[in-house]
């Protein structure tokens, strides 16, 4: 049989940078995240001088971990609160970080701000739970996993979703759009698999158990 004739498409052009511009505040910023439209980049960094340079302060001090908004065009900056690794919500109204801690790290985090841009001022703190527990925007409402809870922060109301027999003791993951959520928990019974894995919805709580002893 002949041999079959594939076509091929032209490749997409390499991306080319077509213009530099110093952005100095971000240099060392150990996070940061683009606003939706595109215009503005929310970003932490420590404020204390000795701490610019390729090195990390195993002991920053907290009030010195600023979140901060900066304006690519004009190179202008905006102090906001005490915090690190900023995530924006759908709108762009809100911003969500974590509280320095001391060690840094996302992990190292507990307290999580919830900043009102067109306020100027935070509109609430939550305390996601167990220790690193997953958090994510759905549009402007940011859910999270509290002990047994799943609740959903929006417009100014902290709503209890759903209740959970047990607290996670494993790891637990929000889905990027906000509206599902991963559980897995060590199974330490004598059977196969050594996982149970749940699947559920931030919006109505109600989970499924995907993997484990009674799946």
């Amino acid at each position: 049989a002949p041999a079959r004739a594939f076509s091929q498409a032209e490749p997409d052009p390499p991306l080319a940078c077509e213009e530099r511009v110093p952005l100095d505040e971000v240099s060392w910023a150990p996070s940061f995240a683009w606003s939706p439209d595109g215009r503005t980049i929310a970003f932490s960094r420590d404020l204390n001088p000795h701490s610019r340079g390729p090195s990390i302060r195993l002991r920053p001090d907290p009030a010195q971990v600023r979140v901060r908004l900066l304006d690519p065009a004009t190179g202008r900056t905006q102090d906001l609160a005490a915090g690190q690794w900023p995530s924006w919500s759908a709108s762009g109204r809100y911003l969500a970080f974590t509280d320095p801690q001391v060690g840094g790290g996302p992990q190292a985090a507990t307290d999580v701000s919830l900043y009102d841009l067109r306020e100027g001022r935070i509109a609430a703190t939550v305390r996601p739970e167990p220790y690193a527990a997953d958090t994510r925007w759905s549009g402007d409402a940011f859910v999270y996993w509290s002990g047994r809870q799943i609740r959903r922060w929006q417009d100014g109301t902290d709503l209890l979703v759903a209740r959970r027999d047990e607290q996670p003791t494993g790891f637990v993951s929000v889905s990027g759009d906000g509206e599902r959520v991963l559980i897995i928990d060590p199974d330490d019974r004598p059977v196969r698999p050594p996982l149970d894995i749940q699947l559920g919805e931030t919006a109505t709580g109600a989970l499924e158990l995907l993997v484990g002893a009674r799946a």
